[in-house]
């Protein structure tokens, strides 16, 4: 098989969800993160994987497809040195567009991140409850 079919194969379903299409200005996906964001290899360069739950969205989620440039210096802002983790809040928002002289735009975006809240055992701390 061809190195392009092999890694059509590798990604074909790489994501739980329909994936994120930016196609309009405006055009905002947002969620609770499920599982562990991942790098996946393309024909294009790498992508960074982040599956988003959020039951308005058909089929209860996206998956969004980060690549490098305009796209991952928003999450990278967005994040800093935080980490994305599972169960930590995520919107990405295709915010406008800057002229290049080339023909296509670039696609400038924003977006946000919320790690997850740690939960605390409180039986651990204050014992099993009995009075």
């Amino acid at each position: 098989m061809s190195d392009d079919v092999n890694r059509f194969l590798q990604n074909a379903g790489a994501g739980r969800y329909p994936n994120a299409s930016f196609e309009a200005i405006g055009t905002r996906y947002e969620g609770t993160i499920i599982g562990v964001p991942k790098v996946t290899s393309t024909q294009f360069g790498d992508r960074l994987l982040i599956d988003l739950e959020n039951p308005s969205y058909k089929g209860g989620g996206i998956t969004l497809w980060i690549k490098d440039g305009t796209m991952g210096q928003a999450v990278a802002t967005a994040v800093g040195d935080a980490g994305l983790e599972e169960g930590g809040k995520f919107a990405i928002e295709f915010v406008s567009e800057r002229d290049t002289g080339k023909g296509n735009p670039l696609k400038l975006y924003k977006a946000q991140y919320e790690p997850p809240v740690s939960k605390v055992d409180v039986t651990s701390i204050f014992g099993g409850g009995d009075a």
